[in-house]
């Protein structure tokens, strides 16, 4: 469903979904054959390493929202 360089390949799949489902699509890049492995990381820092500091940051911003992602 993606090229190479992890671009989509829209004409072979956009007949089948629902435009809600397509604009979250959107947003996130393909696969890529480049890319070897997965890797996690903590999302609320620059380098996606796990601290303390980053941890309490969250914290600093306004309440979230019901639908929000945390």
């Amino acid at each position: 469903m993606a090229d190479d360089s992890g671009a989509w390949r829209w004409e072979r799949f956009q007949h089948l979904l629902p435009i809600h489902l397509l604009v979250h699509i959107a947003v996130v890049k393909g696969p890529s054959r480049f890319i070897l492995e997965d890797t996690m990381g903590w999302k609320d820092n620059r380098d996606f390493q796990f601290t303390i500091h980053s941890a309490y940051s969250p914290r600093d911003v306004p309440p979230y929202g019901p639908y929000d992602i945390v």
